[in-house]
């Protein structure tokens, strides 16, 4: 850090000189000086695309000397035990755990380097240096999770790592922002715009230890096996109605598609079979006099015959929205009375669930239904609000909404 700061001070003694010459402030002539420096030396304010660019182009092989993830969270509880003070890992708290849970759904057991050392390549000291640290996910039988969206991802700048840089500090004092800047910047929100898919396809899960991988590649081969007739069966994008409507005496044009399918999970809970899909729909409408308006949701759906739901996601297209406020969870009763509102809801959970469509309103609150399909004849609709957490346990954990 005091070498770094003396070759700043040296390099820039004569950009000081001149402005203290000129009559300005001593303090107003550090922070400009130090502002630019931050802008060009510690890249805060940088798109998620710029991020990733940087990380191939410069900074090669800066995940390549971090900790191996050991294989098991026994390793990990047994070795701390020895070498507390000293091994390299240790486990988030209750309030990092509930963060930890939404960023990698469906993993137990979290745990990150206790510190970060700088990397930048060799000769190359023109570049701000990383401060990567790494990060190990554990499922709930404490086996590393070793891919998928709960896996545990390295950090370009560790989120635990020392704020002691001196232009950091500095930074942070006249509002240029602070060390957990850079992980944010650098990590968080470009995990937030990828996605976890293309995410790891830079900060990479580590599986230094060659453990077994978990999950396990025959539960996913069936899943995709049982995604791929979904999508067959729906001929994607597949239109759900367009036409010429009326409400509340506003005439307008509407139209909604369905443009992907996903499955997410399919087990048994409490002795009961379920399937959880996500689909995307994409709605249009046209209503005269008016901007035409767009729509993109994600809605998810469980078919269960103990225990069926949906739960729609706020507009895509909204990003606050989409990431801060609660979704709409709707419990559906199949072969129970339907009101006119939920009608569109069980159009969709019959086409998905049982791949029936068009069907008639009579069949929805048929109690036939109830026997001929296997549903429980205490079913009633119903819906609630739910955080993104609650569903993410859904999707991933072992627990239903």
């Amino acid at each position: 850090m005091f070498s770094y700061l003396k070759s700043f001070l040296v390099s820039h003694a004569s950009k000081l000189i001149l402005l203290l010459l000129v009559g300005v402030p001593v303090v107003t002539t550090v922070s400009v000086i130090i502002s630019n420096q931050i802008a060009k030396k510690e890249p805060i304010d940088l798109q998620p695309e710029e991020v990733v660019r940087r990380l191939q182009e410069d900074y090669p092989g800066w995940q390549d000397k971090l900790f191996a993830c050991p294989c098991t969270e026994d390793e990990i509880i047994q070795q701390r035990k020895i070498n507390a003070k000293s091994y390299p890992l240790t486990p988030s708290n209750a309030a990092e755990r509930q963060l930890e849970m939404s960023y990698h759904p469906g993993a137990k057991g979290f745990y990150r380097s206790a510190a970060s050392e700088e990397y930048r390549p060799e000769g190359r000291k023109d570049l701000y240096p990383l401060r990567p640290g790494q990060q190990c996910t554990y499922d709930e039988n404490g086996r590393l999770i070793t891919h998928g969206p709960a896996a545990g991802t390295p950090d370009a700048y560790g989120s635990n790592a020392t704020d002691s840089y001196f232009f950091t500090s500095i930074g942070k004092f006249i509002g240029k922002g602070d060390f957990s800047g850079l992980h944010i910047t650098w990590d968080v929100d470009t995990y937030k715009k990828l996605g976890w898919r293309e995410y790891h396809k830079i900060w990479k899960p580590n599986n230094g230890n060659s453990c077994l991988f978990n999950p396990s590649p025959e539960r996913e081969q069936g899943l995709l096996e049982l995604e791929k007739q979904a999508k067959a069966k729906l001929g994607l994008p597949r239109l759900l109605y367009k036409g010429e409507f009326t409400r509340q005496g506003i005439n307008f044009y509407a139209e909604e598609w369905i443009d992907s399918i996903r499955v997410f999970k399919r087990d048994n809970l409490e002795g009961s079979p379920r399937t959880i899909y996500e689909i995307q729909k994409r709605l249009l409408r046209k209503e005269q006099g008016q901007q035409e308006y767009r729509e993109r949701r994600k809605v998810w759906i469980q078919c269960s015959t103990q225990n069926p739901w949906m739960v729609y996601s706020n507009p895509l297209d909204n990003t606050d929205k989409s990431q801060n406020y609660d979704m709409r969870l709707e419990y559906l009763g199949p072969g129970t009375f339907v009101s006119m509102v939920a009608i569109p809801e069980y159009e969709l959970y019959w086409g998905i669930c049982h791949d029936s469509w068009g069907i008639s309103y009579d069949f929805y609150y048929s109690p036939d239904v109830s026997k001929q399909y296997g549903y429980s004849p205490n079913l009633r609709d119903g819906y609630r609000y739910i955080s993104q957490s609650e569903l993410l346990e859904a999707l991933y954990g072992d627990r239903s909404l």
